[in-house]
């Protein structure tokens, strides 16, 4: 018994560009493929550009997920760097605070132990140790500035 031949394929009809219908047949003859046979050709051409498309779709995915996790890391790094330099700008002001509180609280106590009710303020008249004073703290800092530069 002959079995029956079924035809899997649709016949369509398409105009096409002369050079189109070349490179079908170029592409035909570079595979190999049976004389005339630019509908396997075609087909063919579709899937490698099915293929292509899918490697496209699936190498722009993997780039924006590359870009994520770059962007992602160099925000954490700058996030720690930053981080590192508030921490140690913390400590200082905590630093500087203490300081200024027990100098508050000496100065307090030796008023108080001097029973001196009103005092006069450097506006009013500005001692000659105070500009010395300006400078030596102003050279400490500049110094420890240019050390921390240096480190």
């Amino acid at each position: 018994m002959i079995e029956q031949y079924t035809h899997t394929k649709n016949q369509y009809r398409y105009r096409i560009e002369e050079s189109s219908h070349r490179y079908i047949k170029d592409y035909s003859t570079k595979k190999g493929l049976p004389r005339e046979s630019t509908s396997l050709a075609l087909e063919l051409i579709l899937q490698e550009h099915k293929q292509l498309t899918t490697e496209k779709i699936n190498m722009n995915l993997m780039s924006q997920v590359v870009t994520q996790n770059v962007t992602n890391a160099v925000e954490e790094m700058i996030e720690a760097g930053v981080a590192k330099e508030v921490n140690k700008i913390r400590l200082g002001t905590n630093n500087t605070d203490r300081n200024t509180q027990k100098l508050i609280e000496l100065v307090q106590g030796l008023l108080q132990l001097q029973n001196i009710d009103h005092i006069m303020t450097t506006d009013m008249n500005a001692p000659p140790f105070l500009k010395q004073v300006d400078e030596l703290i102003e050279s400490r800092i500049t110094e420890q500035k240019q050390r921390k530069d240096n480190q």
